[in-house]
């Protein structure tokens, strides 16, 4: 739960260290005040390392397999064949034409499909899960799906949830000093992941200067910060509550008549001359709930943790806090229930730790 915190104050911080202002510092104020809940209960928790084994070389197989099938039906949906997407040439058509569908044909389409994307977000958190037992290779092989998705699709948002899957993975499985440690440790790949944002840019036909593009990324990441305490100190007392069809929009449009809009908000904001219209997940919450719903909820994912730990439903502690941790990690943009894809491969990641594992009992020799 303390890595939870941690996390979403970090988000926080560097918002506002990209655009110290007024509107930047109300949103860090108000997101620490809004998660002291969660810092409590991370106070008094006793986090243990656990050990998690190998998922088991045939599933791993099988489910990369999964990854490998939607980048077929990415090339599929884009008019090209899945050998297209070993030229460089077959590569930058895809997606060429994958972005103009996106923005200008068909703004609700999918690249992918959300199912399949799900499930190859599941194998990156169970990998990270047992990373310990698993090569540094098979983790590799984990992100490749996520990977070329992102090149293919040139959406940057996979390849933001590859690295929230990893580190979910990893942080249900180790201490709070451990996963310091590990989040540290593994600055350099962000490195990896800007180069892979970049190209995707490129490919969306930007012939800005690297820099420029790196500009770009950090803006699309931590300008959100500066979104938020606008929208809370000059928009907020125009806004009517939405009572959930905003922070739980995913499972919503899915079950009734609602429907997601395409793009994050249609009202956008300005920093350094770069428009953007992405507020946090905390807009979405607090729109629906007010501006103390954030507080609310926080109170009462602490309080189901404490009673279940309390009376020993550790099915429910666990996955309590394996969702406050996707809560954390997913602040900087939107909740864990606005995308269904995103929502299936948290329910995913839950079960993966929560449910008995199956145990084969090896056959006796007739003699």
């Amino acid at each position: 739960m303390k890595i939870s915190f941690t996390v979403i104050m970090i988000y926080a911080i560097c918002g506002f260290l990209y655009y110290p202002s007024l509107y930047s510092f109300v949103a860090l104020l108000f997101v620490f005040l809004s998660t002291i809940p969660i810092l409590l209960i991370g106070l008094k928790e006793i986090e243990n390392k656990k050990n998690f084994s190998k998922l088991n070389a045939l599933i791993f197989f099988i489910v990369l397999a999964v990854g490998i099938l939607n980048l077929n039906v990415i090339a599929h949906s884009t008019g090209y064949e899945f050998s297209d997407i070993f030229s460089l040439n077959g590569v930058g058509a895809i997606a060429t034409k994958s972005t103009l569908i996106r923005y200008e044909i068909d703004t609700t389409a999918n690249s992918g499909s959300p199912i399949l994307l799900a499930i190859s977000l599941w194998l990156i958190f169970r990998t990270a899960l047992s990373r310990e037992n698993s090569s540094k290779f098979s983790i590799f092989l984990a992100f490749l799906p996520i990977i070329f998705y992102t090149v293919l699709t040139t959406e940057k948002w996979p390849t933001f949830l590859a690295g929230v899957f990893y580190f979910a993975g990893v942080f249900s499985s180790s201490s709070y000093r451990e996963s310091i440690s590990i989040m540290k440790g593994k600055l350099i790949y962000t490195l990896l992941i800007v180069a892979i944002m970049v190209l995707s840019l490129i490919l969306r036909g930007d012939d800005s200067s690297v820099f420029s593009l790196v500009h770009k990324l950090l803006h699309y990441v931590f300008s959100s910060y500066y979104g938020l305490g606008y929208w809370i100190i000059e928009k907020y007392q125009n806004v009517s509550m939405t009572f959930g069809s905003l922070t739980f929009i995913g499972p919503l449009s899915y079950f009734t008549d609602i429907q997601r809009e395409a793009g994050v908000y249609s009202n956008s904001y300005y920093v350094y001359d770069m428009v953007s219209n992405i507020y946090t997940a905390f807009r979405y919450v607090i729109q629906d709930f007010s501006l103390i719903g954030p507080l609310l909820i926080n109170t009462l994912l602490a309080l189901i943790y404490t009673l279940s730990l309390k009376y020993k439903f550790l099915k429910i502690s666990n996955s309590v806090r394996i969702l406050v941790i996707f809560i954390g990690l997913l602040s900087l943009n939107t909740t864990p229930f606005v995308h269904n894809s995103v929502f299936l491969a948290i329910l995913l990641a839950i079960l993966s730790v929560t449910m008995p594992r199956m145990k084969f009992k090896k056959r006796k020799k007739i003699e």
